[in-house]
C-alpha cells in the first residue's frame, strides 16, 4: 500500500502545526516506515505566472 502526504508547510514547522512534540511524533510513527522526502525550494510557480 502506498500513501502520499502533501503539505505546503516545511517539515521543520510540523511540530508547531500538529500541536507539539508528542502529537507530531505519534503521527510520524504511524505514517513513516520507509519514505522519500521531497522538498521543493524556490518561488511558487503560481507567483511566477502572475508576473
Amino acid at each position: 500500500m502506498s500513501t502520499i502526504i502533501v503539505s505546503q508547510r516545511p517539515c521543520a514547522d510540523w511540530y508547531e502545526w500538529l500541536g507539539g512534540k508528542y502529537m507530531t511524533d505519534g503521527v510520524a510513527d504511524r505514517i513513516i516506515n520507509f519514505y522519500y522526502l521531497i522538498e521543493l525550494k524556490g518561488e511558487s510557480r503560481r507567483a511566477l505566472g502572475r508576473k
